[in-house]
This record gives structure tokens, sequence and C-alpha cells, in this order.
């Protein structure tokens, strides 16, 4: 088990900056002051991401054998490394200690997609101020909902006879290293 705890480590440090780091230094910038609905975007759409990509491995893993470890482990890193890289040039970089009024260091978390259907269907100019930070959280959701089963599957490996006690303490470690930060 001592071998991953690199594993649990990073599950539990990127658990404490997606739920708890990242939406305080969201709420502390103030070119968010005027999105009122940030913080409830931001939890539906890691929800949404977690609930897809959970019901995407269990379909995948019932057709390709052994797609819950490797497979699934690479696309979390993807996910999570992207949404990091996102991370970083949308946030200013004292926003997580203070409110700020600090430039980001490429775009807004408010920035605006104009969704091409909407004007192509109904003729109208219809956007949303939500969907960079939406976007953000469905790859915070998937890339955690990734990792995450592949904790639990590796611990089943790493221990056949004590799964639950191995799950156990993964938890522990997560858990542990959430308070670090």
């Amino acid at each position: 088990m001592l071998q991953l705890f690199p594993l649990f480590s990073v599950l539990g440090i990127s658990s404490s900056f997606w739920y708890s780091i990242l939406p305080t230094a969201i709420n502390f910038s103030t070119h968010n002051s005027q999105l009122i609905y940030l913080p409830a975007i931001y939890s539906l759409g890691i929800g949404i991401g977690e609930v897809f990509m959970a019901l995407l491995i269990a379909q995948l893993s019932r057709r390709i054998k052994g797609f819950s470890l490797q497979p699934t482990m690479t696309i979390g890193a993807i996910f999570s490394v992207l949404a990091l890289v996102l991370v970083q040039l949308s946030t200013p970089w004292d926003a997580p200690m203070r409110p700020t009024r600090e430039e980001p260091i490429g775009f807004y978390h408010s920035y605006v997609i104009r969704i091409r259907v909407c004007r192509v269907l109904l003729n109208i100019n219809c956007y949303s101020r939500y969907p960079f930070i939406f976007t953000l959280a469905l790859l915070i959701g998937i890339g955690d909902c990734c990792l995450n089963s592949c904790r639990s599957v590796i611990c089943a490996l790493a221990m056949p006879d004590r799964r639950a006690q191995a799950f156990s303490i993964s938890k522990l470690y997560q858990v542990g290293l959430t308070f670090l930060p």
C-alpha cells in the first residue's frame, strides 16, 4: 500500500484544490462579482462530469477488458492537466489569498462563448456568461472521476483478499492529505 501513496496523495491534494481553493479563487476575483450563479454552475459542471464519466467507464469496462485501469488513468491525467492549465490561464495569481482586481494571464472565468447553433436555428443571439466555468468544471469532474475509479481498481488488484481495507486505507490517505494545503 505504501507504493500507492503517491496516487493517494495526488487525489487528496487535487480534491482539496478543486473543491475549496479554486472556488474561493473564483469568488475572490472581482471580475466575477456580477456572476451570482458561478458557484452553482461550477458545482453542477463537476457533478455532470463525474456522472457522465462514471457511466462511460461502466459501459466501456464491460466491452473493453482492462479499460478501467490504464486507459482510464490516462484519460483522467489528460483531463486533469488540461483543467490545471486552464485554471492557470484564467485565475489571477493572488485570487486564492484575497479579493483581487488583478488580471489573469490569459482570459477571465466569465469568458463568453457565443453559441452559433442558437443564432442559426432560432435566429437570436443567445449566449451565456458561464460556459467557460461550466466547461472547466466538466473537465475537472471527468478527470476526478477517472482518477478515483482507478484508485478503486488499483486497491482491488493490490489486495484482492482485503478490498474493503485497501479502499479504506486509500481514503484515509486521501482525507489526511486533503487538509495539508
